[in-house]
Formats: C-alpha cells, sequence, structure tokens
C-alpha cells in the first residue's frame, strides 16, 4: 500500500497514484531525486487513507484503476474538508479536450498527458509547488490576521469597560461637585443668619 521515499531536504509531499508498478516506480524515482517526498498506492481507496493520513502537498493520480478510479479520488478529495484544497494532478492518457475540460470541472488543478517526459512532470510539479506554496503563506496569514483581529476585539472591548467606566467617574465627580455647591449655598445663609 505505502512506500514512503524521503529526500534528505523535502521540497513538498506528493502522493502518487497509478495501478501500474513500473509508473509508480519511475514517478518516484524522478520525484525523489528532485527532492520531493513521496507517497505511494496503486488504487483511489489506499490514496485516499494516505491523503487522510499524510496530507500531501500533491496528488498525482491515474485516472484508470481498479477498488476506486482516479474520478471518484478526486471527487472524495474534493468532498473531504480536510483535503479539499489539497493540489490535484491527472495523469490521463485522454486526447479529447472535453476530456480534459470534464476533468477541470469535476475538481482537478491540472493534468498531464500520457506519455510525458520527466522534465514535463518536473516543470508541471514545480508550479503546482509554486500554488501550494502560495496557498500555505495565505492560509499562515489569515491566520495571524484573525488572530490579531481576535486581539483587537478583545482591546476593543477593554475599551469600551474603561470609557464607561471613567464615564461613571465623571458623572459622580459632577455629582460630588453639585453636591458640594449646594451644600456651600445653603451654608451661606445659614452662617449669615448664625453670625447676626
Amino acid at each position: 500500500m505505502e512506500v514512503k521515499n524521503k529526500a534528505s531536504k523535502s521540497e513538498g509531499s506528493i502522493l502518487i497514484v497509478d495501478d501500474d508498478q513500473y509508473i509508480l516506480l519511475f514517478l518516484e524515482t524522478i520525484l525523489t531525486k528532485a527532492g520531493f517526498t513521496s507517497y505511494k498506492a496503486t488504487n483511489g481507496k489506499q490514496a485516499l487513507e494516505l491523503a487522510r493520513q499524510h496530507h500531501p502537498d500533491i496528488i498525482l493520480s491515474d485516472l484508470m484503476m481498479p477498488v476506486m478510479d482516479g474520478t471518484e479520488l478526486c471527487r472524495q478529495i474534493r468532498s473531504d474538508p480536510e483535503l479539499k484544497s489539497t493540489y490535484f494532478i491527472v495523469l490521463t492518457a485522454k486526447k479529447a479536450s472535453t476530456d480534459k475540460i470534464s476533468l477541470l470541472n469535476l475538481g482537478a488543478d491540472d493534468f498531464i498527458s500520457k506519455p510525458f517526459s520527466s522534465e514535463e512532470l518536473l516543470a508541471k510539479i514545480s508550479a503546482s509547488m509554486r500554488v501550494v506554496n502560495l496557498q500555505n503563506e495565505l492560509r499562515k496569514k489569515n491566520e495571524k490576521l484573525q488572530q490579531v483581529n481576535q486581539e483587537l476585539q478583545k482591546i476593543n472591548q477593554e475599551l469600551k469597560e474603561t470609557h464607561a467606566c471613567l464615564l461613571q467617574q465623571e458623572k459622580m465627580a459632577s455629582i460630588g461637585q453639585l453636591a458640594a455647591g449646594v451644600a456651600h449655598e445653603i451654608n451661606n445663609p445659614i452662617s449669615f443668619v448664625y453670625s447676626n
């Protein structure tokens, strides 16, 4: 099911899904030499389990496989809240543009037509990793913004409470001054009466 091959310095992680062992080995060799960590599955069901376990950056999947094909795998990935943003590349021998359009409409992010060269594969993977890295950076910045927003809301609430407290103190000070003024006004005539 899973054969993990980790490069010494990982450029990212890729789940390779194909029922052809030779293609799996070929893809794994190319990707490992390029510095990627790779996971392998021979059908969509295994791939879904590995994706849930490892959360790869990219899924590189064949279409025609036993147990669960690449189309159903793509549907499952897109419907899973934790995996739905995983970059999904389809390996396909289909040449018709309608087939490619339907793959993109299904939720695939890109496709590589068979047969392909290792240069084309690495170029597509590199471009995909740029997108993945930008998405990760954007997600981290959004998380940071949410954290800052929560802190600002907390500070704003504290300011409102402080402002309300200051207003109350001001009211009490005004009442105190008013009471002192009234007492003074009352004391003046009384003092005059006592002194006469």
